[in-house]
């Protein structure tokens, strides 16, 4: 297998290539849960919703088919008994007249109706709910099938971030459809600030990196890069801002907006988005990214 190549320089070995699979495999979401049908059988007995049910099959059986399933000797019997007549419904009338609409709460027997097998007594009862019953649905000559996004993010909760180290933010991963192999992206997502200490807390400078496994690709923080021998290799992730409100008690309030954040968008790719905050003081102070709480977090291509 031929490696990735970054800018000339190969950083993806097969190894590489098996933990990104592993990566991808971890963030798969779970399908939607089914909704379940409440159970009537607290309201209504089992022979009134089989009741129901029987009645909604007949109402909707085709004569053809009725037909098909009755022997020589049936339809004589019911030839003799001048029953056979009744099949001349069409496919939207009911083929046991027990059980149209306009026969409601009408007893009638199913030997009288032309209904192979031991006789009963049919009922048609539409204040009992249909259930357990599934109708036949056409499907149509194709389905659109529908497009994956260009790309998907994965983020936590109330993320802490560290003082010293860089912080997973959020995963990024790139999918099938994304229409660059090169793409800027820009996001936003709020955050807070909480401190004990006296007087006021700033920001002064607020790091973010873009990882490949353990890659730097791009980042804002130029000397850390090429004081640990990297050198970016898409381009430098500018802040654009950190607004940040008055402080309320003991916490501040703000939002954090990046811009022209670009990658490689190559299908598949599993990205790592970390981030860095830097405030003064930087000891006694806390600060967490709630993309939950005091806004949303929000990503988009540019």
């Amino acid at each position: 297998m031929n490696p990735v190549i970054f800018n000339s320089v190969s950083y993806i070995d097969i190894k590489s290539v098996c933990l990104q699979r592993t990566r991808r495999q971890q963030l798969m979401k779970p399908p939607m849960r089914s909704e379940l049908q409440n159970t009537p059988y607290d309201t209504y007995s089992e022979e009134q919703l089989n009741m129901r049910r029987k009645c909604e099959i007949l109402k909707y059986a085709t004569p053809a088919t009725k037909t098909n399933r009755l022997t020589k000797q049936q339809q004589f019997v019911q030839l003799v008994n001048g029953n056979l007549a009744r099949r001349n419904y069409t496919n939207n009338q009911l083929q046991v007249g027990a059980c149209a609409d306009n026969h409601n709460y009408v007893p009638t027997s199913s030997t009288s109706c032309g209904i192979p097998g031991p006789g009963i007594t049919l009922i048609l009862d539409p204040t009992v709910p249909l259930y357990n019953y599934k109708p036949q649905n056409t499907a149509p000559s194709s389905i659109p099938v529908e497009e994956s996004p260009p790309f998907e993010t994965f983020i936590g909760t109330d993320i802490v971030i560290s003082r010293i180290y860089p912080t997973e933010l959020f995963v990024l991963y790139i999918g099938n459809t994304i229409p660059m192999s090169l793409t800027p992206f820009r996001f936003s997502i709020p955050f807070t600030i909480s401190t004990n200490l006296s007087g006021d807390i700033k920001i002064t400078q607020v790091y973010v990196y873009v990882y490949y496994n353990s890659t730097v690709m791009t980042s804002n923080d130029v000397y850390g890069i090429y004081n640990n021998g990297f050198t970016p290799l898409i381009s430098e992730v500018p802040v654009v801002s950190t607004v940040l409100e008055p402080r309320v008690g003991n916490t501040y309030r703000g939002v954090l907006y990046v811009d022209n954040m670009q990658v490689y968008s190559t299908p598949g790719f599993v990205l790592d988005v970390k981030v860095l905050f830097v405030t003064n003081p930087n000891y006694g102070v806390d600060t967490i990214c709630n993309p939950t709480g005091g806004g949303s977090f929000s990503i988009e291509t540019i």
